[in-house]
């Protein structure tokens, strides 16, 4: 399963919904002319959403 995969076993109960946080962080840094360069503060983008499940597929074997 791929690091980034989401399963949810249960559908939401009628009107509800399952909360999801996603975020991402990246480390910035620069190099310059002259031997200059320098490490910047992380980047970090985060939000929530509200999932609605409402059928989940099983593959039995």
């Amino acid at each position: 399963m791929p690091a980034c995969a989401i399963t949810y076993r249960r559908s939401s109960e009628a009107g509800g919904s399952y909360g999801l946080k996603a975020s991402v962080t990246w480390e910035v840094d620069w190099t310059g002319s002259g031997d200059t360069g320098g490490d910047l503060p992380d980047g970090v983008f985060e939000t929530t959403y509200d999932v609605t499940v409402q059928e989940i597929q099983t593959v039995v074997r």
